[in-house]
C-alpha cells in the first residue's frame, strides 16, 4: 500500500481572511448599523498584516455599501470613521458537540490543569496561527 497523500488546504488570500474577520468582529456597519452589503474598509492605509506577520484588524472597520461610497468621496467623513470603532469585546460561543468527545476534552483539560474554556481558547489561537502561517507562504 502506498502512503496516503497529505491533504492540501487551499486558504483564501490574506485580504479575504482579513475582510471576513473585520466583518465578523463588527457584525454591522459601524456608521448606520445596517447589515446589508457589508464591506471591510481599510481606513488608514497601514496594511492588513502586522509586524509579527499576523492579520491586523485594528486598521479596518465594517461599512455598508452606502457608507463605503460616502467614505470614498468625502475626506472629512472618512477621517471620523476611526473614532466610531468600539473597543473589541469578548465573544461568547455556544457550540454543539458530541457528549463523549466533550468528556474526553474535559478530562484532557483537567489533566493539563486548565479549564475547558481556556482549552478551547488555546485551540482557536493555535488554529488561527496555523492558518495565518499557511496563508503567508
Amino acid at each position: 500500500m502506498s502512503e496516503p497523500k497529505p491533504k492540501i488546504i487551499n486558504l483564501p488570500a490574506p485580504e479575504i481572511l482579513w475582510s471576513l474577520a473585520v466583518k465578523a468582529r463588527d457584525g454591522q456597519c459601524i456608521v448606520c448599523d445596517s447589515q446589508d452589503e457589508l464591506v471591510a474598509f481599510l481606513f488608514d492605509g497601514k496594511g492588513i498584516v502586522g509586524e509579527d506577520g499576523t492579520l491586523d484588524l485594528s486598521h479596518g472597520l465594517t461599512l455598508c455599501a452606502r457608507c463605503n461610497l460616502k467614505a470614498s468621496k468625502d475626506h472629512r467623513f472618512r477621517e471620523t470613521l476611526p473614532s466610531l470603532l468600539k473597543p473589541v469585546k469578548t465573544v461568547r460561543m455556544n457550540i454543539e458537540i458530541d457528549g463523549n468527545l466533550y468528556a474526553k476534552f474535559q478530562a484532557a483539560c483537567r489533566y493539563r490543569g486548565t479549564s475547558v474554556s481556556k482549552g478551547v481558547r488555546q485551540l482557536i489561537t493555535e488554529q488561527m496561527e496555523t492558518i495565518e502561517d499557511v496563508g503567508s507562504n
